[in-house]
């Protein structure tokens, strides 16, 4: 064994010299695929129902919405970078552009007023208290949308939007 690895040492080296050049090219495409993945934008947009309490938050998830419920709007930024957020914006299944929103600036959250910066991985609750339950089921209002600085939409719809809209 010891005299096949003298006889043929320069084979060996040039296999291994190969085998990390091969390893170096891979390595290095796989390297430019997660910089392109990690360079794309990406935000997450939940419609849901909340109520009021003395002007704090009962529940952003009620299920049996009522006269009192209105829209909450939650935006978190699930891209590598910071994400400006102008302006939320509801979708209507009878008008492409849909409708604005009237978002109170005292309603969202203490920091936050739009439009707000979201840094990576953080989350924006947006309270559309003029929104209520039968101005959404009026318009046809099937979910909603956040328009960032750079022009880019983002759009979601959910569980409680839909339940709206059925009981109409």
């Amino acid at each position: 064994m010891i005299q096949f690895i003298k006889d043929n040492l320069e084979i060996i080296t040039l296999l291994i010299a190969l085998l990390g050049a091969v390893l170096g090219i891979i390595n290095t495409f796989g390297n430019i695929a997660k910089s392109k993945r990690d360079k794309r934008m990406k935000v997450e947009v939940t419609p849901k129902l909340g109520k009021f309490a003395h002007r704090s938050l009962v529940s952003s998830s009620v299920n049996a919405p009522d006269a009192s419920s209105f829209l909450v709007v939650e935006v978190v930024n699930k891209s590598f970078f910071p994400v400006y957020i102008n302006g939320l914006y509801l979708k209507s299944s009878t008008s492409a552009k849909g409708v604005i929103a009237q978002i109170d600036p005292e309603a969202t959250q203490p920091d936050k007023k739009l439009p707000c910066k979201l840094d990576r991985n953080e989350s924006v609750t947006l309270y559309a208290i003029d929104t209520t339950i039968a101005l959404l089921r009026q318009n046809h209002i099937v979910g909603a949308y956040v328009k960032t600085a750079c022009g880019r939409e983002f759009s979601g719809s959910s569980r409680a939007m839909q339940s709206i809209q059925a009981k109409a």
